[in-house]
């Protein structure tokens, strides 16, 4: 992340080849515009022969109503888009950007809404470096409750 960060606008960055963790703010027209971006530079990997793969966390707004569900479509929808998960908002928890901010015992929250997961990768990264089943499951329990310590329906002390 500090490479992106001291590289501007991610409209505007060039990746090298590799993977990426995309996790935009929440706002329909920014992934939108993420999503056009990833094609575009997903594209140009499949043309040049290169791996190149975004993990893209977002909110899982998969409900036929409101102006969110044509930005999800758009990710979920591309032809990049090698693979597709679902975390329920009971069983994942995420790290709070302001940790630093507010002291120790508030890092962790649980998830407002249910998350998608959504792996996008060139041609040459989905042959080569495939996501598995393994893979998908560590990416689970990456997110899971259970790695933050926090029984499902109580708070620990460290706040996660």
């Amino acid at each position: 992340s500090r490479l992106l960060l001291h590289s501007g606008s991610f409209f505007l960055y060039t990746p090298r080849p590799g993977a990426y963790l995309a996790n935009p703010p929440f706002d329909p027209a920014v992934v939108a515009a993420m999503a056009v971006r990833m094609e575009a530079l997903l594209e140009a990997s499949d043309l040049a022969g290169e791996r190149l793969t975004f993990v893209c966390v977002v909110p899982a707004w998969t409900k036929p109503r409101g102006p969110h569900l044509p930005a999800w479509q758009q990710l979920a929808g591309s032809p990049h888009t090698t693979c597709a998960l679902t975390l329920p908002r009971a069983q994942h928890a995420y790290v709070d950007g302001e940790q630093q901010l507010r002291g120790k015992g508030h890092a962790c929250g649980r998830s407002r809404h249910d998350t998608s997961l959504l792996v996008l990768q060139s041609a040459a990264a989905a042959r080569e470096v495939p996501f598995t089943e393994p893979m998908q499951a560590r990416l689970r329990r990456a997110f899971s409750l259970a790695n933050t310590g926090e029984h499902p329906l109580q708070k620990t002390a460290n706040g996660c």
